[in-house]
C-alpha cells in the first residue's frame, strides 16, 4: 500500500514539474519574441499616452472651471471636446454618442428655462443639475414650486447656506452680507415676509454699485437692473444657452418682479392677476401684504444669485 502511495506522489510531482517546466518554456519563448520589439511597443505607448493626455486636455480644464461657469458654457466646451476625439483615432463612436448625450441635455435645458420662465422662477449657475431635470419635467406650476421648496430647504437648508456662503467673497456683497445672513435666518425661521422685505432692496442696491464700477450712471430701478444684466452678462449671452438663462432672468425682472405697476390705468387689477404676488414696488408701497410665502423668499435669494455671477466686461473673473 505504501509502495503504491509512493509511486503515485512521484507521478504527481513529475507532472507538477513538467507543468512549470512547460510554463517557463512558454515564458521563454514570449520574451525572446517580445524583447527585439519592445523598444518599439514602448516608445508606442508613450506617444499614445501623450496623445491621450492631449485630447484629455479639454476635459480637465472643463472640471477646474465646473464651480464657476455657466452650464451652456459647459456644453460648448464639451462639444469642442468631442470634436478633437472624432477627430482622433480614439474611440470615434463613443464621440458621437457622447455629441448625442449633450444635444439631449441641451434639449432638456431648454424645456427647464420655458418651464421655469412660465412659473415665474429664476435659473442660475449654482442650482444643480438633478433639480434642472426635475424641473424640465414637471407638470405643473405648483410641481415647480414644491421642487424649488424642496430642493434649499432639505437637510436643515443645507443647499440655501451653501448658496449665501458662495457670496462672501464677492466685492458687491460685502458690505450686505450681514443684512443676507439676518434674512437667512428669518428664511429659516419660516419669517418670509421680514427676508423678501430685507433683501429686495438689496438687489437693486447691487446692480447700482456694479453699473458704479463700470462707469455707468442709469436712472430707474428696473433700468438699473436691466443694464447691470446686459453689462455683466454679457459673456453669457454669446452662448446658445446662456442667452436662454439670461433672456429668463430678464423676464422675470421685467415681467414679474420690478414691473411698474404704476404706470397702468388698471394697476390694482393687474397686480391681483399676479399669480406669484412677486413685485417689488407692490411689496415696498404697500399694494399686497400675502407676499409672504416661502416660494417667493426663495425668489429673492436666487435674484440675488443671479447678480452674484456680474463680471466686468473686461475681465474673466465675478467682481
Amino acid at each position: 500500500m505504501d509502495k503504491q502511495m509512493d509511486k503515485f506522489l512521484k507521478r504527481i510531482k513529475s507532472d507538477h514539474f513538467k507543468i512549470i517546466e512547460g510554463i517557463k518554456k512558454m515564458q521563454d519563448e514570449y520574451m525572446r519574441i517580445y524583447s527585439p520589439f519592445k523598444s518599439v511597443i514602448l516608445e508606442d505607448l508613450a506617444r499614445n499616452l501623450i496623445k491621450a493626455q492631449q485630447l484629455m486636455a479639454p476635459y480637465q480644464e472643463l472640471m477646474r472651471n465646473l464651480k464657476t461657469l455657466y452650464q451652456p458654457l459647459i456644453s460648448k466646451q464639451l462639444f469642442e471636446s468631442v470634436q478633437q476625439i472624432q477627430r482622433s483615432f480614439i474611440l470615434p463612436p463613443w464621440g458621437e454618442a457622447f455629441q448625442g448625450f449633450i444635444k439631449h441635455i441641451k434639449e432638456v435645458r431648454v424645456v427647464t428655462i420655458r418651464n421655469a420662465k412660465r412659473n415665474k422662477w429664476i435659473i442660475t449657475p449654482s442650482l444643480t443639475m438633478r433639480l434642472l431635470n426635475k424641473i424640465a419635467f414637471a407638470k405643473s406650476g405648483k410641481e415647480i414650486d414644491n421642487l424649488f421648496v424642496t430642493h434649499f430647504k432639505n437637510n436643515n437648508y443645507s443647499n440655501l447656506i451653501e448658496l449665501v456662503k458662495k457670496w462672501e467673497s464677492n466685492s458687491l456683497f460685502k458690505s450686505r452680507i450681514n443684512l443676507i445672513d439676518e434674512s437667512l435666518e428669518l428664511h429659516k425661521k419660516e419669517y418670509f415676509s421680514g427676508a423678501v422685505t430685507l433683501l429686495l432692496p438689496q438687489v437693486e442696491g447691487i446692480a447700482r454699485e456694479f453699473l458704479n464700477q463700470c462707469g455707468k450712471k442709469v436712472r430707474g430701478v428696473l433700468k438699473t437692473i436691466e443694464k447691470a444684466i446686459e453689462k455683466g452678462l454679457q459673456k453669457d449671452k454669446e452662448v446658445e444657452l446662456g442667452s436662454l438663462y439670461v433672456d429668463c432672468l430678464l423676464a422675470f425682472v421685467q415681467e414679474v418682479g420690478y414691473k411698474d405697476f404704476g404706470r397702468e390705468k388698471q394697476s390694482d387689477k393687474t397686480l391681483l392677476e399676479n399669480k406669484s404676488r412677486f413685485n417689488r414696488h407692490a411689496i415696498l408701497h404697500g399694494f399686497i401684504t400675502d407676499f409672504g410665502t416661502e416660494a417667493n423668499s426663495l425668489r429673492t435669494f436666487l435674484l440675488l444669485d443671479a447678480l452674484s455671477h456680474l463680471r466686468h466686461p473686461s475681465r474673466k473673473k465675478q467682481l
